[in-house]
C-alpha cells in the first residue's frame, strides 16, 4: 500500500522522530537504503497497511502520526527478522516498539490495543507476573465477549491438557522493584 496524501509541514514532528527510539540511534535511521529486506523478512507484513520498509520512511520524514496509527506497529510480533536481515543495522523493531509507546502516551492508540495494554501493565503492577487466563478473561469481556464463546472447544482442551493454569502465579519476588521503575512505587 502506497502512502497517500499530502502533507503539510505543520504536520511533520521532527521532535519525535528522535522520541521514537528514546534518542539511541537516531541515525542509523536515515541510513536506510529503502531496499525493503525488513519488508521481506517480516511475517505479518502481508497483514498490514504499511511495510516495516515504509514505516521507516515515513519516520525519517516525521511523520509520526500516520505511522503510530498504521496497523503495522501493533501488527508486529518483534520477532527481529526485520533488524537481523538488514543490511545497515536499522533498527526497525526499535522503531515499531518506539511507536507503539509514542502511541500509548500520545492516546493515539486504538481503544481496543489500549484496553489490553492497560489491563497487561495493570495486572503486572499488582502481581508482578503476568497470568493469562485473567488478562483473556478481561479482554474479551471489554471487546467482544462472544470470542470466549467461540473458543470455548480450544479453551476446554487447552485446560484438560493442563496449559490454563487454574490459579494465579505467586506475585514477582521483588515487587516494588517493578513499581519503582514505571514511577508507580
Amino acid at each position: 500500500m502506497a502512502i497517500s496524501g499530502v502533507w503539510t509541514p505543520s504536520e511533520v514532528d521532527v521532535v519525535g522522530r528522535e522520541e521514537v527510539l528514546d534518542f539511541k540511534e537516531v541515525g542509523k535511521l536515515q541510513e536506510c537504503m529503502q531496499c525493503g529486506t525488513c519488508s521481506a523478512s517480516c511475517p505479518v507484513a502481508p497483514f498490514a497497511d504499511f511495510t516495516p520498509r515504509q514505516i521507516v520512511n515515513m519516520v525519517n520524514l516525521g511523520l509520526l502520526d500516520v505511522a503510530m496509527k498504521s496497523k503495522m506497529v501493533f501488527l508486529c510480533t518483534t520477532c527481529y527478522s526485520c533488524t537481523a536481515r538488514c543490511p545497515r543495522n536499522i533498527p526497525v523493531t526499535d522503531v515499531m516498539i518506539g511507536l507503539r509507546n509514542m502511541a500509548f502516551t500520545r492516546k493515539v492508540m486504538p481503544s481496543k490495543n489500549l484496553a489490553y495494554y492497560k489491563d497487561f501493565s495493570d495486572m503486572i503492577l499488582r502481581r508482578g507476573r503476568l497470568w493469562e487466563p485473567e488478562l483473556v478473561l478481561k479482554f474479551a469481556l471489554k471487546t467482544n465477549p462472544m470470542f470466549l464463546l467461540a473458543q470455548k472447544d480450544a479453551i476446554i482442551n487447552l485446560f484438560f491438557r493442563g496449559k490454563i493454569p487454574i490459579l494465579p502465579p505467586k506475585s514477582g519476588s521483588d515487587l516494588k522493584a517493578i513499581k519503582n521503575m514505571v514511577g508507580k512505587g
